[in-house]
């Protein structure tokens, strides 16, 4: 006879899928139960913001209404840096994309792009790879020449033991469209 505790038979297929549903079911109640109560706060802060529409527009971040809590006060102080910043005025990024799209020549690949939409400057750093290195002084001449440049500045290059040539090139873009 074997020693030990019986623990019933083994459980075969069906229980471990039924553990599982069950243990799936309790995780998404317990994630409901921390997700809707913070879910309603932020509907309820949004719905006070729209209806102080005007306070917005008048008021400074230090004088919010009373009647706000700290975390309505404090989206009131980020949606006043993002409007003071200027960054809602700045070229749109489908504009940018056209401008990429229009540019790129066919041997030269984009690896990465980044968008900086600020009010001084709205800038563009695009990380390129090309066979030639006429590839890229075309893609450059391209990018400089549309309305939306205004300066080009080639920040790095480098060649890669297989012949590719990796280069990243700054773009100063104008912060408002030219006529």
């Amino acid at each position: 006879m074997k020693a030990g505790i019986y623990l019933g038979p083994p459980m075969g297929p069906k229980g471990l899928v039924r553990t599982l549903l069950w243990l799936a079911v309790l995780g998404t109640l317990a994630h409901g139960a921390v997700i809707f109560p913070k879910r309603a706060d932020l509907v309820a802060a949004r719905r006070r913001l729209e209806s102080y529409s005007d306070a917005l527009e008048k008021e400074t971040p230090g004088d919010a209404p009373r009647e706000w809590s700290l975390s309505e006060r404090a989206i009131l102080g980020r949606l006043r840096l993002i409007a003071d910043s200027g960054a809602t005025s700045a070229i749109a990024p489908t504009d940018v994309l056209r401008l990429l799209e229009d540019a790129l020549p066919d041997r030269v690949a984009l690896v990465e792009v980044s968008f900086e939409a600020s009010a001084a400057r709205p800038s563009l750093t695009l990380d390129a790879r090309a066979e030639r290195a006429e590839d890229v002084t075309t893609l450059q001449e391209a990018i400089a020449s549309s309305p939306l440049v205004s300066a080009t500045e080639l920040l790095s290059e480098r060649r890669t033991r297989v012949g590719v040539l990796s280069v990243r090139l700054k773009v100063d873009l104008v912060g408002e469209r030219r006529p």
